[in-house]
């Protein structure tokens, strides 16, 4: 039958409409592994979990040299000077936040080259409107996004978290200490997600105001040096440590503290929090949260014309 003498048929076949930004997260996701500063950045993440493994190495040899109080009393003052070598004598939480902190200006480089064109691509070549033909819906695509920036960067974060947490326990305790731990690791999982998810809403915001995967990385990059930069500056001037929950960087090292519970007297942090709170921090972090995917939202209503 010519398909000009058929009638309408409506489609009676099969759909799987309860995740739907599962596939936009998927191909969000699949085209960064094709990125050769992917990948460069990738081999700094094992770079540095080498040098961690060696850190463990020359402890425990250390150790065999110098014993009681004076080990201890060395392995301190190393760790002061920022030397990231632990032993016994520290919790697993000050262990996997000292680890964390340098890899933050990592994981802001991994979330730009991953997302700066997540959404700015789409709206240069006007496929926005194809998108939100239905079923699907802004959300999902938000979401979708989102979650295809922050994968990467959640799993080389998690990763770094098991690799060097289990090195840990393997170098200086017995293995029922892993179960032992083990709400260490998820206090520590649950601050990477909060972590990932919010620099990749960040990012997702920032590309969803820009048509070009430049202006989106270099606004992002702005906007978290900017604040890092500026905010302590103005709370030592002013003596108000709260204005410090305007950096978030900041905040979310707040957080972190509270989640680990790190000795902060047994190592040397990178970040400064002075009198800063935790109820600040986690204001600051939902607030701004809320605002980029308000900002989002808004961004991509313009373009939901198809019906």
């Amino acid at each position: 039958m010519p398909i000009y003498d058929q009638t309408f048929r409506r489609y009676t076949g099969t759909r799987h409409l309860q995740a739907l930004w599962w596939p936009v997260t998927w191909y969000t996701f699949k085209p960064i592994l094709k990125r050769k500063l992917v990948w460069i950045l990738m081999v700094g993440f094992l770079l540095y979990l080498g040098a961690i493994s060696v850190g463990f190495f020359a402890t425990a040899k250390l150790g065999e040299f110098i014993k009681g109080d004076q080990s201890e009393e060395a392995m301190r003052a190393i760790r002061r000077e920022g030397v990231r070598m632990f032993g016994a004598d520290i919790s697993l939480g000050t262990v996997l936040y000292s680890v964390m902190q340098p890899l933050k200006m990592l994981l802001w480089l991994l979330v730009l080259v991953a997302g700066a064109g997540a959404i700015s691509s789409d709206r240069r070549h006007n496929a926005l409107p194809l998108y939100f033909s239905r079923p699907l819906k802004p959300w999902h695509y938000t979401v979708g996004k989102i979650l295809g920036v922050a994968i990467l960067p959640l799993g080389a974060m998690l990763f770094t978290q098991w690799f060097v947490g289990l090195q840990y326990i393997a170098w200086y305790f017995p293995f029922s200490a892993f179960f032992t731990e083990l709400p260490t690791f998820v206090m520590a999982a649950i601050y990477v997600v909060v972590l990932c998810g919010f620099i990749a809403t960040v990012m997702a915001s920032f590309s969803s105001m820009a048509r070009s995967a430049r202006v989106a990385g270099v606004a992002f990059l702005i906007f978290f040096v900017l604040l890092e930069r500026l905010v302590p500056l103005l709370a030592r001037s002013t003596d108000m440590w709260e204005m410090l929950s305007l950096s978030p960087l900041h905040s979310l090292d707040v957080i972190g503290q509270a989640l680990l519970q790190p000795n902060l007297n047994e190592i040397s942090s990178s970040v400064f929090t002075g009198g800063l709170s935790l109820p600040y921090s986690i204001m600051s972090v939902a607030g701004y949260t809320a605002l980029f995917l308000y900002v989002l939202r808004k961004n991509l209503r313009v373009v939901e014309v198809v019906k």
